[in-house]
C-alpha cells in the first residue's frame, strides 16, 4: 500500500513539472500599451491559481494531499502604503503612478525588490520642472517608460542610464520642453518609439535623432516647430509613422525638404500647420511608400494637377477644414490606389469629371460642409469603386437625371442638411434609391425643403405621387431645373459662364407680322456685351425640351431709363398657342480678353389670345394671377384702316393650320377696297425693305449700338457654334 501510495506520487509530481514546462514554452507573448500605443514582451504568464492533487487507494477511497506547488498569476506591486505615492494596475504587467520627485525614487526602489515585473511604467509628476536624479531606473528592465508634468523643462543627461537595452517606447507628452533632450536619449538605441508631444520645441538640429536608427515611430505633434533641418530625419531609415501636426511647418515651407530622406515612411501627419495657397507637385518631396498623408486644418485654397503624382501607394488622403475652392483637372493624377479621401469643410462650388480622374479604386468620399448645388454624374463616373458618399451639409437641391446611374458599388450616401426640391426632377432618383443598395435608415436625414407643402418630409418617405412639378413650381425654378444647371456647367470649358436670370429678364413680347415673336428682355449689366444665342424650351407632360438654338441679332434701347434688348424668336412659326415655353438669352460680355457667356432665362410662359380679339395684331404683355405671360392681340392701326371686317370660319380655319399666323384673318373676305390697300402696302413694303437694306449697308460700315456685331469674328463664331452643339447634347429636360 505504501508503495503504491509513493509511486502514485512521484507520477503526480512528474505530470506537475510537465504541465509547468509545457505552460511556460508554450503560452503567446503578450502586449501592452504603452501612451495608446501596443508594446510586445516576450514574457509569459504562468497558470493561475492552486494545484491540487488527489488519487484513490486499493478500495477507492479518496485521498488528498497538501497542495504541493503554488503558482500565482502576475500581481500588482504593493504600493498602496507607500506615502506620497499613489498607483493602480488598469492592464496586466502596467503600473500607472503619481508621486513627486522623492516618491519617484521610492517607487523604483520598491519595483527593484518586488517579484513582479513591471513592463510599462505611466507616471505623473507634480511641481517638477528638472529631473535630475542619474540613474534612478537603473536595474529595472522596463519596456516602456512615460512621465509627464506639464511643467518639466529638462532632464539630467543620465537620468535613463541603465535602460538602454531593455527600452523599446519613450514619451515625454504635455511638459515643458523648448529643446529635444538630445542628451539624454541619445544612448537609447534599442527605442523605436519616442512620444514629445504637446511641448514648447521650436527647432529641430540635424543631431536630434541620430542616434536612434531604431524609430519606427515619432510623435512631435503640437509643439511650437518652425524650422527643421533638412537632415533631421537623416538616419531614421526605420521610420513608418511622422506625427507634426500643430506646429507652423508652412511659415517656411523648405522645411517640407526634410521629408525627403523617409524612405520608408508610411504615414506623414501635417495637420494645422499654416500651409497656405495651393498644393502643387512640389510642394511636398515624392514619398512613394506614404499610405496615409493628412493636411487637414490647413489654408489651402486649391489642388493643382498632379499635386499628389510622387504618392503612388497613397491609400488615406485628409484634406478637410481647408479653403479649397478649387479642383483642377486631374489634381489627383497617379493616386491610382487611393481609398479614402476625405475633402469635407471646404469651398468647393462644383466638382468636374476630370478633378477626379485616376481614383479608380476609390471607396470613401467625404464632400460634407461644402457649396455644392447639385449632385450630377461628373461626381460619380470617375469613381466605379465608390461605396460611401457623403455630401451633407452643401447647397444641393438638384440631383440631375442619371446622376447615379454608375454608382453601381454605393452602399452609404448622405444628402441631411441639403435643401432638396422634392418635385418631378428629383423623381428619377427615388426610383434609383428604391433598387440601390443604399438602406431606408442610412437616407433618412435627406429632407425636403421644396415645395412648401413637402418642407422638413424625408425624402425615402415621400411617394411619386407627390414629386409633381405643376404650374407655380414651374414659374418659381425659372433656371433652376436639372438640365439647364448642367448644361451651364458643360460650357465652363468653352468660356466662363455666369447665371444672371436676376439681370438679364423678359420683360415684355410681341408678334409683328414681318417677324413674328419678338421679346424685349431688360439687361441691367454694367460690362458691354453683344447678343450671341437664344434657347427655346418647350414644355412636355411635367418636363421641358430644347426644341431650339440658334444665333441671333438684337437691337439695344434705353426705355424708361432701363437698358432693353429687342430679340426675334427664331423659327417661331413652330410656336404653338396654348402650350408652353421658356426662353434664354445667351449674352457675350466684352469686359474682359477672356469672352464670358452670360445667360438668363424667362419664368415659363404660356402663349395665349385675347378671346375678345383674335385680329392679328401687336402683342401685349399681360400677367395673370397664374403668372404665365400670354400674347393678348389688338387691331393694329393699319390693319383697321384696310381690314375691317374678317369672316370668322375662314379665320378658325387658318388658325387650324397656323395657330400662330392663324391671328391673322382671311384676306379673301376683306372689303372691295382690299386691292387699294394691297397696291399701298406694296409699295409701303418695297420702301421698307430698300429702307432696311440701306440701314444693314450703314450697320456694316459704321459702329452702331444698335446693331449686331460679333467682336471675335469668324474664329469665335466657330468656337462657339462647337460648344452649343455640346449644350443641346447635354440638355435633356
Amino acid at each position: 500500500m505504501v508503495i503504491m501510495v509513493f509511486t502514485g506520487f512521484l507520477n503526480c509530481v512528474a505530470l506537475f513539472i510537465a504541465a509547468v514546462f509545457h505552460s511556460t514554452h508554450s503560452s503567446e507573448d503578450s502586449s501592452w500599451l504603452v501612451n495608446g500605443t501596443f508594446l510586445h514582451n516576450e514574457s509569459a504568464e504562468l497558470p493561475q491559481g492552486n494545484l491540487n492533487i488527489s488519487f484513490s487507494d486499493s478500495n477507492g477511497t479518496n485521498l488528498h494531499l497538501p497542495d504541493i506547488a503554488k503558482v500565482k498569476k502576475w500581481q500588482c506591486p504593493n504600493i498602496a502604503n507607500t506615502k506620497s505615492l499613489e498607483c493602480g494596475c488598469d492592464i496586466p504587467h502596467t503600473l500607472r503612478c503619481s508621486s513627486d520627485v522623492h516618491g519617484l525614487e521610492a517607487l523604483t526602489n520598491i519595483l527593484r525588490a518586488s517579484p513582479f515585473k513591471v513592463s510599462l511604467l505611466d507616471c505623473t509628476l507634480r511641481n517638477v520642472t528638472f529631473l535630475s536624479r542619474p540613474r534612478v531606473f537603473e536595474n529595472l528592465t522596463l519596456h516602456g517608460l512615460v512621465i509627464s508634468s506639464g511643467e518639466m523643462k529638462r532632464i539630467h543627461k543620465l537620468t535613463l542610464a541603465g535602460l538602454n537595452r531593455s527600452l523599446q517606447a519613450l514619451g515625454f507628452p504635455s511638459n515643458n520642453f523648448a529643446i529635444m533632450p538630445t542628451n539624454a536619449i541619445s544612448y537609447l538605441t534599442s527605442l523605436e518609439r519616442f512620444d514629445i508631444s504637446n511641448n514648447r520645441v521650436e527647432v529641430l538640429s540635424a543631431s536630434d535623432f541620430q542616434t536612434l536608427g531604431n524609430l519606427t515611430y515619432l510623435d512631435l505633434s503640437d509643439n511650437l516647430i518652425s524650422k527643421m533641418s533638412n537632415e533631421t530625419f537623416s538616419n531614421l531609415k526605420s521610420l513608418k509613422t511622422l506625427k507634426l501636426g500643430g506646429n507652423r511647418l508652412g511659415d517656411h515651407p523648405v522645411n517640407f525638404q526634410a521629408f525627403r530622406l523617409c524612405y520608408n515612411l508610411r504615414e506623414l501627419n501635417i495637420r494645422s500647420n499654416v500651409i497656405t495657397g495651393s498644393l502643387t507637385p512640389s510642394t511636398l518631396p515624392k514619398l512613394k511608400n506614404l499610405e496615409i498623408l493628412n493636411l487637414e486644418r490647413n489654408l489651402i485654397r486649391s489642388v493643382q494637377k498632379e499635386a499628389f503624382d510622387g504618392f503612388v501607394n497613397l491609400k488615406s488622403l485628409h484634406l478637410s477644414h481647408n479653403q479649397i475652392d478649387v479642383l483642377q483637372d486631374h489634381a489627383f493624377y497617379n493616386l491610382k490606389r487611393l481609398e479614402f479621401l476625405d475633402l469635407s469643410y471646404n469651398g468647393i462650388v462644383a466638382v468636374s469629371n476630370a478633378s477626379l480622374q485616376h481614383l479608380t479604386y476609390l471607396k470613401t468620399l467625404d464632400l460634407t460642409h461644402n457649396f455644392l448645388r447639385a449632385l450630377t454624374s461628373d461626381l460619380i463616373s470617375p469613381l466605379p469603386s465608390l461605396e460611401s458618399l457623403m455630401l451633407g451639409g452643401n447647397d444641393i437641391s438638384i440631383i440631375v437625371k442619371c446622376a447615379l446611374d454608375d454608382a453601381n458599388n454605393l452602399v452609404e450616401l448622405s444628402l441631411d442638411e441639403n435643401p432638396l426640391a422634392c418635385d418631378c426632377s428629383i423623381h428619377y432618383f427615388t426610383e434609383w434609391l428604391r433598387t440601390s443598395k443604399i438602406t431606408t435608415n442610412n437616407f433618412s436625414n435627406a429632407l425636403c425643403a421644396t415645395p412648401p407643402h413637402l418642407e422638413g418630409a424625408p425624402l425615402s418617405e415621400v411617394g411619386p405621387e407627390f414629386l409633381l412639378c405643376d404650374a407655380d413650381d414651374f414659374e418659381d425654378d425659372n433656371v433652376t431645373t436639372p438640365d439647364q444647371t448642367e448644361t451651364i456647367h458643360h460650357t465652363k470649358s468653352l468660356a466662363n459662364t455666369r447665371d444672371f436670370s436676376e439681370r438679364i429678364f423678359l420683360s415684355d413680347l410681341h408678334f409683328s407680322s414681318d417677324y413674328g415673336l419678338i421679346l424685349t428682355w431688360t439687361v441691367n449689366l454694367q460690362d458691354d456685351y453683344t447678343c450671341d444665342a437664344m434657347f427655346v424650351y418647350k414644355e412636355e407632360n411635367s418636363s421641358e425640351i430644347l426644341i431650339d438654338d440658334s444665333m441671333i441679332h438684337c437691337e439695344r434701347e434705353r426705355i424708361n431709363g432701363e437698358n432693353t434688348i429687342n430679340v426675334i424668336v427664331p423659327n417661331s412659326y413652330t410656336l404653338l398657342l396654348e402650350e408652353r415655353y421658356r426662353f434664354c438669352l445667351v449674352l457675350i460680355s466684352q469686359k474682359n480678353l477672356d469672352p464670358e457667356l452670360e445667360i438668363g432665362c424667362s419664368n415659363v410662359t404660356k402663349l395665349q389670345t385675347n378671346e375678345q380679339s383674335i385680329k392679328f395684331g401687336k402683342g401685349i404683355l399681360e400677367r395673370k394671377p397664374n403668372t404665365s405671360l400670354e400674347i393678348q392681340t389688338i387691331e393694329e392701326k393699319e390693319s383697321i384702316e384696310t381690314n375691317s371686317k374678317i369672316d370668322d370660319e375662314d379665320s378658325k380655319s387658318m388658325q387650324r393650320k397656323n395657330p400662330v399666323y392663324g391671328l391673322c384673318g382671311n384676306i379673301n373676305n376683306y372689303l372691295p377696297g382690299i386691292y387699294l390697300g394691297a397696291t399701298i402696302a406694296t409699295i409701303s413694303l418695297f420702301l421698307w425693305g430698300i429702307s432696311k437694306i440701306r440701314r444693314i449697308s450703314i450697320c456694316s460700315s459704321i459702329s452702331s449700338t444698335r446693331c449686331f456685331q460679333n467682336p471675335a469674328g469668324p474664329t469665335m463664331d466657330h468656337e462657339r457654334g462647337s460648344g452649343y452643339s455640346k449644350l443641346q447634347a447635354s440638355t435633356t429636360l
